[in-house]
This record gives structure tokens, C-alpha cells and sequence, in this order.
């Protein structure tokens, strides 16, 4: 009866202006994807302008989305998991499900858009008693859903995302990342300038050499050898970003330079980060979170991808090198990962494509997005 309701209701034209009034937004997964969705969420806002528009993140994807102005609530609320095998949770936490699940009941959505698509954000679609719930089905859940959405293999994940809003009938050209800066942080990054003895006149480029396995990442002596060849032949300042448990990695790659290069490491929060990236002119990483910060800040990126499909999440917002070498186990075509799997050790146990990645390979990619005014040495 539940299920024919919402079908009825979708029949007869329920998405008006006027009758969709909450909407909730399902979105759990890191900060790169989180950012994947701005453009979905957007659409959303854009449609139903008149409409409370809620976003469900866990606690890292909440600072994503501050100040977006697409979005009206963030929900946090951290215990599930939303990759079996690679993100476990500790514990189950049944009380506290129950809790989140009462408030988002009280809230009365309207339509509910699942940009995950687990057992799990199925089955919190259906109980909220929402009538209308769009997405993706990954468990064999989605006879939960109003209307499934599948998604396209070898197509990047901003686009599949929109897909699912597309069949709500909405439809979007608008393919950006949204992360909007505060005035506050605005003005933080204007202090950090000074406090550094930095100004508008120096060629910064940020360096982020974390990633969320280690598959993802270029080695540290490359990223060490890349910015001093930065410093050399650009006269770049570099800044090196990354949270506390990425500051290790960070110091190899300082006692491997002979430049002396500024870092961050642990000591900024995730907007103050974002607000720092906006100063810079050049933004180098992995396939990870703080490179899609800097696209979405219109920064020009060089991104290093290994055991990853650059299909899926490459940079498309703004002027951007994607910088790989490709070997015989490169993810191609529609696989999103070598091996078809997240987070795995080298299977090969050689890590070659990305230790093929010289770091003069690199600098020679990197120089077609250099600003204007920046020249290299002879």
C-alpha cells in the first residue's frame, strides 16, 4: 500500500513547486565524493527553491558543506557503513540508529535522494516515511526505493549523481563542484599570507601527497623532487597540506628536499585548508579529497592517478593535467579500480604505475597550466 501510494503520487505530478516543501539529501561517503554531489544537490535547490534542503553526511563531509548555498541543514550522524569490508564501523550502535531515524521521521520529508545507495541508506529512506525516494540500489534494496537509478559504469561519479536527479525530470548543465568560503575564512587566508611572509606576487603552489590508500598515492621522493624542481625553475612557494596522521608522510618527503617549503600538516581544520588552497595558484595531489577542494576553488590541478579510473573522478570544473602512466593492471575502460577493488595492496607488489611517474614527467605536464606571468628557467 505504501509503495502504491508513492507510485500514484509520482504519477499525478507530485514534484510541483508548491507540494515539495523538505527534501533529504543522502550523501556518506568522503569528502571527494561529498563534493561529487554539490552539483546534484544544486540542481535540486535550483528546482524547488522554495524547499528546506537537508543533507545527511557523516562528520567528515560536514565541513564540505558549510556555507553552501544550496543547502539549508547538514545532518551528521556517523554510524553506518557505507563500504562493506574497507569501512567498517567499531560498533553498532543500536540506540543511536533508532534516535536519528525518530528525527528524521519528524521532519516529514517530501522526497528523499539517495546518492549512496546501501542496504542500509535504503532501508533509512523507506522507515523515515518519506513518499517519494529516489536512487542508487548497490544491495539488492531498491524495491525500498520509489525510483532506482543505475548507475553507468566508466561515467564520472558527478554525472551519476545528477542522474538520479535527472529522473525526478531535473535537469542541469551546471557540472561545477560548490564550496563556497566564508568571509571570516577569506580573512583567515589573508592573515596566514602575512603570518608566512607571503603575498600576491609569489607563485604558491600547494602540495597534498596523502591519500585514502596507499595505492593512491606518488611516492614521497617524487613529490619531493617535484618541488624542489618547482622552487629551481619557477621560484614556486610551497605549502604542504595534510592532517595529523599524514604528517610522517610529509616529513620523509622534507628530509628528501633541498628546499625549505611551508607545512600545515595537522594544523588547520578542513575550511581553514580550503581557505588556504584559495590563495594558491597551483594545487598538486593524488586522487583525494583536498585536490577536489582546489577544483572546486577554480585552482588549476595536476592530479596523479594509479589505481584508479580517472573516468570517475578526474577534475572537469577547471583547467587541469591528470598526470598517470599507464601499465598492463591500470583500471580502463569501465573499471573503476585495478582489480576492481578499493583499498588493496599492490596485487603486483611493483606499484608501477605509479613509481613510472618521474618527477620531471611531471613538471613538463604541469607546465601547460602554469598562470600567465609564471616562467621557467632555462
Amino acid at each position: 500500500m505504501f509503495n502504491l501510494l508513492s507510485f500514484n503520487a509520482l504519477k499525478n505530478d507530485f514534484l510541483d513547486l508548491e507540494n515539495v516543501n523538505r527534501i533529504l539529501v543522502i550523501s556518506l561517503h568522503k569528502i571527494g565524493d561529498v563534493l561529487f554531489s554539490t552539483p546534484a544537490i544544486r540542481a535540486l535547490k535550483e528546482r524547488f527553491p522554495q524547499a528546506e534542503l537537508s543533507v545527511w553526511v557523516k562528520s567528515r563531509g560536514r565541513e564540505v558543506l558549510e556555507n553552501n548555498p544550496y543547502v539549508d541543514e547538514i545532518l551528521v550522524f556517523d554510524n553506518i557503513s557505507v563500504a562493506r569490508g574497507f569501512e567498517d564501523i567499531n560498533h553498532f550502535n543500536l540506540t543511536g540508529r533508532l534516535k536519528f531515524l525518530s528525527e528524521i521521521r519528524k521532519q516529514k520529508f517530501d522526497v528523499v535522494v539517495d546518492l549512496v545507495g546501501t542496504w542500509g541508506t535504503n532501508l533509512y529512506s523507506f522507515l523515515s516515511g518519506t513518499p517519494l525516494r529516489f536512487g542508487f540500489d548497490q544491495h539488492g534494496f531498491g524495491f525500498l526505493l520509489t525510483k532506482i537509478t543505475s548507475p553507468v559504469e566508466g561515467r564520472h561519479l558527478r554525472q551519476n549523481y545528477l542522474d538520479v536527479v535527472r529522473t525526478m525530470g531535473i535537469n542541469s548543465s551546471h557540472e561545477d563542484l560548490v564550496m563556497e568560503l566564508s568571509l571570516s575564512e577569506k580573512e583567515f587566508a589573508e592573515k596566514f599570507m602575512i603570518d608566512h611572509s607571503l603575498n600576491n606576487n609569489d607563485f604558491l603552489v600547494g602540495i597534498h601527497p596523502g591519500a585514502g590508500w596507499d595505492t593512491k598515492k606518488w611516492l614521497p621522493a617524487h613529490f619531493a623532487q617535484l618541488a624542489d624542481l618547482l622552487v629551481k625553475e619557477t621560484d614556486a612557494q610551497i605549502v604542504f597540506f595534510g592532517n595529523k596522521d599524514e604528517a610522517e608522510l610529509v616529513r620523509v618527503i622534507l628530509r628528501q628536499m633541498k628546499s625549505k617549503p611551508k607545512v600545515m600538516c595537522g594544523k588547520l581544520s578542513l575550511r581553514e585548508m580550503a581557505a588556504v588552497i584559495d590563495q594558491c595558484h597551483l594545487f598538486l595531489g593524488n586522487d583525494t579529497g583536498p585536490t577536489y577542494i582546489a577544483e572546486a576553488l577554480k585552482i588549476p590541478v595536476g592530479i596523479f592517478f594509479g589505481s584508479t579510473n580517472p573516468a570517475y573522478s578526474a577534475p572537469l570544473g577547471t583547467e587541469c593535467v591528470i598526470i598517470r602512466k599507464r601499465v598492463k593492471c591500470s583500471p580502463v575502460d569501465l573499471h573503476q579500480y585495478c582489480f576492481d577493488e578499493p583499498g588493496i595492496p599492490c596485487r603486483v607488489g611493483t606499484h608501477e604505475c605509479m613509481n613510472s611517474i618521474l618527477a620531471v614527467d611531471a613538471f613538463q605536464s604541469i607546465k601547460s597550466i602554469l598562470p600567465a606571468g609564471v616562467v621557467t628557467k632555462k
